[in-house]
């Protein structure tokens, strides 16, 4: 039975787990010899897995351990600085407050990819083993030290426990948090003392801020905590309808504290992620990655394994018959249930990262079961069934770990497979040499200098593999100069700055993607441009392909897939730019997520301002490297009949014949009132503005030509669009961000 509703919270640490359990000197030797157990097989596992890998690790799997070298580099010359940049980063998507727990050993263990493991799995998975032992040994029947050490150690034969943490991540930080939570509760499910709600709230707010996805399993907790109060005022209101509304005050002003604890928490020390989420529409922006319900369920069940899934509903539907004596156990599960519905019906997202979330009530329940287990083989054949059913029951963990985290049992798609988690072993490419190779030939003809452009979106091939790639080859040296692409419909942008940027474009064919075609046109017209699904040879696959050359040497990765670069050899045309954008629409019609308006095509050489290639929303008039006058053209993206351009001129000559800008509709026309043409010359009407344009006009083209040829300007025309509040908001929000990413 779980201790009395009356216990004092101790912290989930070493020494406090170990106070909470121990009652003699031998029952505190045994927690030593636990916790030393667990810490060492932690360690040892860890370095194993690593230790067998052979991979690039990209994406999300390394921003973690970029984030922390960050943090120590900063650190170290000042830590005031570096705290700035800690507060500063609450805003961004991964934020830099996971890298405090994690700099004492850093600077210990040093920088490589085995010394932040090991740091992360002490740190995150060590703490989280505890605290769902803690849950187990408060909802558990019998001994509270058996009942923790069975819970973490159940947690830990779960490999979704661990793939997080192994590819990266930190989410089991935020996973501990909200377990401590969960621990809280159940040691008190009357709230009876203030400072437990409140703690429970800091602790949600925390991990929200931690890890932002884990605001779902806050709400999760908060509805289970409201769906008990629910059923115990119903209950009590059969006897006494008075007694049962004075216990449901109770109960509310319970709640209430919740929410001011974690409210409070996040106005003092997340108010920055706060006004990102206010204005920003993340169901929007990712809405490329949502999947069904039912896709969400299974991944959830395979991943984990059905068996397992199947006996921790057991455990949990067991402690709801024990009626009063399971309701700790039964409210864990409850708990898990409603963070699966939310999770599958509302965000509907699937990685390695995200199954952390559902670690600590599916290792509660099936520790539940073991006890079970034991119980019913206990009543039919006493002690000696129950050990062999309960050891048996242990070399079934064991079994699961090793299909997860082992490659003996790769995933074949089979029901038998899914009925033990699935697999997720150590990465290795046996292709590892080609990526280098490639790496080394885009040096060769790019430098450090030329943009390049990857295409390609998965974890196994993207522009980040290349990033990674150059990376681990030339340390010592300047990086090679790879523009982000846009890999996703509802998040990112149309392709044409970086394409219009790069001097060289790496194309893989077949084409790579995480998502469906449908979610990936950003992706899939690069690839077309250059490679077209029914292809005759290269190089000219498309007029927009027509400015490069295909280079002989191509690359093979282990799928097959065959990895061909382009090199340019002359600037994209206006016309050229113009029709790549109409098959992007044909490809997106709606626009992205976040696609910035202007768009620069050709014109003045010059640098590429940052990694998107996105340039000021500037016509530049002047000589060209040959000598020649010559002007960028603004392609407008995304307008409609609310557009208004507005537009000033500065002339470098006082004297020259002045420009003429004119506006023309790329797809659709523009309204009969629109203006089209305006003359511009110093000493005289300097400034323009292009509104009434009519629904069609969705893209424009802004282009400028000399008025009088043989007294050319040198002249810089800026141009603006009228922006929304909430618009002019969100590009302060994006600024923001981008001042302080690494």
């Amino acid at each position: 039975m779980a201790g009395s509703t009356g216990h004092a919270l101790n912290p989930v640490g070493a020494r406090g787990v170990a106070a909470r359990i121990a009652r003699s000197p031998a029952e505190w030797a045994i927690a030593a010899l636990g916790l030393v157990v667990l810490v060492g097989g932690v360690l040892l596992l860890t370095g194993a897995y690593v230790g067998a890998e052979h991979t690039l690790y990209t994406w999300d799997f390394h921003e973690y351990t970029t984030r922390l070298e960050q943090t120590y580099a900063t650190a170290r010359r000042s830590p005031l600085t570096a705290l700035v940049e800690i507060y500063l980063s609450t805003s961004q998507e991964y934020n830099l407050l996971p890298t405090i727990p994690l700099l004492p050993l850093r600077y210990v263990l040093g920088a490589s990819r085995l010394a932040f493991e090991l740091n992360a799995a002490l740190l995150f998975v060590v703490p989280f083993a505890l605290a769902v032992g803690w849950v187990g040994s408060r909802s558990l029947p019998g001994p509270r030290a058996i009942a923790f050490w069975a819970t973490a150690a159940v947690t830990l034969a779960m490999p979704y426990t661990w793939v997080a943490t192994l590819r990266g991540f930190v989410d089991l930080g935020s996973a501990a948090m909200v377990a401590a939570a969960i621990g809280l509760y159940v040691g008190d499910m009357r709230l009876s003392r203030p400072w437990r709600p409140i703690a429970i709230g800091v602790l949600l707010g925390a991990a929200f801020l931690f890890r932002r996805p884990f605001a779902y399993d806050g709400l999760a907790l908060c509805a289970a905590i409201a769906l008990v109060v629910l059923i115990r005022f119903a209950r009590g209101a059969r006897a006494d309808r008075s007694v049962a509304l004075r216990s449901l005050g109770r109960d509310a002003l319970g709640l209430v504290l919740v929410a001011v604890g974690g409210i409070v928490f996040l106005v003092a020390f997340g108010h920055r992620l706060l006004g990102r989420l206010a204005l920003s529409d993340y169901g929007s922006l990712y809405e490329g990655w949502v999947r069904g319900p039912l896709d969400v369920l299974g991944w959830i069940g395979s991943g984990y394994g059905w068996l397992f899934v199947g006996l921790a509903a057991v455990g949990f539907l067991a402690a709801v018959r024990r009626g009063v004596a399971g309701q700790r156990i039964a409210f864990v599960g409850l708990y898990g249930a409603l963070l699966t519905v939310i999770w599958a019906f509302v965000v509907g997202q699937e990685d390695v990262h995200y199954a952390a979330h559902f670690a600590a009530p599916i290792g509660v329940g099936v520790t539940a079961f073991a006890y079970w287990l034991w119980g019913a083989a206990r009543r039919s054949g006493g002690r000696r069934a129950a050990v062999p059913a309960v050891a048996i029951f242990a070399g079934l963990l064991v079994v699961n770990l090793a299909a997860g985290l082992a490659p003996i049992a790769p995933n074949n798609g089979s029901l038998a497979r899914s009925l033990v988690a699935a697999a997720n072993p150590p990465l290795v490419r046996t292709d590892y040499d080609v990526v280098q190779s490639l790496d080394d030939d885009l040096r060769s003809i790019a430098g450090s200098d030329k943009p390049v452009l990857v295409n390609g979106d998965t974890d196994f091939f993207s522009d980040d593999t290349v990033v990674i790639a150059d990376q681990v080859g030339h340390a010592d040296g300047p990086p090679l100069f790879v523009l982000a692409s846009p890999h996703v419909d509802s998040r990112d942008t149309y392709p044409l700055t970086t394409l219009l940027a790069a001097d060289v474009i790496v194309v893989p064919d077949p084409l790579p993607l995480t998502l469906t075609p449908d979610k990936q046109g950003v992706q899939r017209v690069v690839h077309d441009l250059f490679v077209p699904p029914d292809a005759a040879p290269l190089p000219s696959a498309s007029p927009f392909a027509a400015a490069f050359r295909a280079r002989p040497e191509s690359f093979t990765l282990e799928d097959g897939t065959r990895v061909r670069v382009f090199e340019r050899t002359r600037p994209t045309t206006v016309d050229e730019a113009v029709a790549a954008l109409r098959l992007m629409r044909e490809y997106t019609p709606a626009v992205p997520g976040s696609q910035v308006p202007w768009v620069s095509v050709g014109g003045l050489s010059g640098a590429v301002t940052d990694a998107a290639g996105d340039r000021p929303s500037v016509i530049e008039s002047g000589r060209g490297p040959d000598g020649d006058w010559t002007a960028n053209s603004l392609v407008y993206v995304g307008a409609d009949e609310g557009t208004a351009i507005d537009g000033a001129a500065e002339f470098l000559d006082r004297t020259c014949g002045g420009l003429s800008i004119t506006a023309s509709s790329i797809d659709g026309t523009l309204a009969p009132g629109a203006a089209r043409r305006f003359e511009l010359r110093p000493g005289g009407d300097s400034t323009l503005r292009i509104s009434g344009l009519g629904p069609d006009a969705r893209d424009l083209l802004i282009a400028s030509e000399q008025l009088d040829p043989s007294r050319p300007c040198a002249a810089e025309v800026a141009l603006a669009a009228a922006a929304s509040d909430a618009d002019a908001a969100r590009s302060l929000l994006r600024n923001d961000a981008a001042t302080s990413a690494p």
